[in-house]
């Protein structure tokens, strides 16, 4: 019976087009959950109209039937970003790239999302290991920037945990592979200002100002200026202090935390 509806919807799709189709496909997946043209023809149809969970509803039912191991692979990768990035809800995403790893440790966009969605599930210490996996293969392969991805995240990871030297560490060796980074400049600059290392930060700050800031940092070259300004609080010297939180006041006009600096340093 699933059979002979999944064929009548063939026949509707040559005549009424694919949602006539569909409906004989969906009594058909009624009738037997694991027919494998009703589920690949509705996939078919989630996809056009852009049906995000029924999509996802329909993939759980394909990963959950005998498949060739990269077929399953690439079943599990597409739903966890799936639920990742068109769905919100990147928890359920995360058993199927455990899947996926398990399959293929050596996967490497596999690897990397599992780590990335461990993060942010709040398993930082199981997210560590992948991450220098996935830097030993970039080491390997020269892929610098990679690399220096791989620690920065390392080091977020360990000063989440509260290290702040092995997040200092990780950060500091990402910087010789990628000084340009602004994830690395942002996570030095952060730690030596906590340390009170007023000559690394304000290097890595100063960095910042000539790299591209992307929205994701969390900060932009107002926020920049501020901290510039705070350290030469910090040495001494409130004229170039003033100087620094003007130039933030002249891009960010609102900072609060930058007027209230400005107006102590005129004091």
């Amino acid at each position: 019976a699933a059979d002979l509806h999944f064929r009548l919807g063939m026949l509707d799709k040559s005549e009424d087009g694919m949602l006539a189709a569909a409906r004989h496909y969906r009594r058909s997946l009624a009738l037997d959950d694991g027919h494998v043209g009703a589920l690949a023809a509705l996939e078919l149809v989630a996809r056009e109209e852009g049906n995000w969970p029924a999509l996802a509803d329909l993939l759980v039912r394909s990963e959950t039937l005998p498949r060739e191991p990269a077929r399953h692979l690439e079943l599990c990768v597409e739903l966890a970003e799936l639920y990742r990035s068109l769905l919100g809800r990147p928890a359920e995403g995360l058993p199927y790239l455990e899947k996926a790893v398990a399959l293929f440790p050596d996967h490497l966009q596999a690897t990397e999302g599992l780590a990335d969605l461990l993060v942010v599930a709040g398993r930082g210490e199981e997210a560590e290991p992948l991450y220098h996996r996935l830097a030993d293969k970039a080491r390997a392969s020269r892929r610098v920037k990679d690399l220096a991805r791989f620690l920065a995240r390392v080091g977020a990871i360990r000063e989440a945990a509260g290290d702040g030297d092995g997040a200092l560490a990780a950060y500091d060796e990402a910087f010789r592979f990628d000084p340009t980074s602004g994830v690395v400049l942002v996570g030095v600059g952060r730690l030596a200002f906590a340390r009170g290392d007023w000559d690394k930060a304000s290097r890595a700050y100063r960095s910042l100002l000539l790299v591209n800031l992307e929205q994701a940092l969390g900060i932009g070259k107002a926020e920049v200026y501020f901290q510039l300004g705070r350290i030469q609080v910090q040495l001494g010297e409130p004229a170039k202090a003033r100087s620094m939180f003007e130039r933030g006041l002249e891009l960010e006009p609102a900072h609060a935390g930058i007027k209230a600096a400005l107006a102590e340093t005129r004091q």
